[in-house]
């Protein structure tokens, strides 16, 4: 990058010399300047990968009365970007398999050991502002199914945005974040589909120790809430929320 000023210098200067060859000469020089920067922009990339598993908690819960609530093994698995400039992007994915959840309607208890399936993707964009202070905004969808006999599963998809800050402790550090977001929810069963819209927000904690400049490990935990509004369906106002715990292992390259 630092060279690009003296081959444009350059090429002025050779420009009145020879003014049919001026076109040629500007082409040669973005092409040589693309060559030299494409390096040094690469050099400033930083690649990372992680890998997580942990234990999510799931409720679903109905102003009407019905109450999902159970638990699920889950694993996690996310790549992220680091640009120059402070600008970063992220890809993660969470799958829960193997969980239960147990039904119960104003109260009294019902079908239980209900089969739970869960899988979330989210792709998030930040910048590294003053004062260590992150901010982000992505786009996100998740799918629950619920082996329940009824064909039941909940698909949500939306936008958030957010802030991040992480505290120093020697080699580790403790990062804090807080986002909130709007989805939008289907509910489908086998009596047919209802599609609402819902705000929500979640709040996380990350403790990472750093073994060396390329490898971390730490834990993780983070909540989360959405409530969506499904009065012509019957179901109410249904809120869904989200308890996960993990214990996570990064690589950066």
């Amino acid at each position: 990058m630092s060279m690009q000023p003296s081959i444009f210098r350059t090429a002025r200067r050779a420009g009145p010399a020879c003014p049919a060859a001026r076109p040629h000469v500007a082409k040669a020089t973005l092409m040589l300047a693309a060559a030299l920067a494409a390096p040094a922009a690469l050099a400033q990339l930083s690649l990372g990968a992680s890998l997580a598993g942990g234990q999510l908690g799931y409720q679903i819960e109905s102003d009407t009365g019905r109450l999902w609530k159970g638990s699920s093994p889950m694993a996690t698995v996310s790549a992220d970007v680091a640009l120059p400039g402070g600008f970063y992007m992220g890809l993660s994915h969470t799958g829960a398999s193997g969980g239960e959840v147990d039904f119960s309607f104003r109260g009294v208890a019902g079908a239980s050991n209900i089969g739970l399936k869960r899988s979330d993707t989210a792709l998030t964009f930040g910048y590294a502002l003053a004062n260590r202070l992150n901010g982000f905004i992505g786009v996100k969808s998740a799918s629950t199914a619920l082996d329940n006999g009824f064909g039941t599963e909940f698909k949500t998809s939306g936008y958030f945005a957010g802030v991040a800050y992480p505290v120093a402790m020697g080699p580790a550090y403790l990062a804090l974040s807080l986002a909130v977001g709007s989805n939008t929810g289907t509910w489908q069963d086998r009596t047919g589909a209802v599609k609402d819209a819902a705000f929500g927000y979640s709040g996380g904690a990350r403790f990472t120790y750093a073994f060396s400049r390329s490898l971390s490990a730490g834990l993780g935990a983070k909540y989360q809430r959405y409530e969506y509004l499904f009065e012509n369906a019957g179901l109410g106002t249904l809120s869904e929320s989200l308890r996960m715990g993990e214990l996570f292992l990064n690589a950066s390259f």
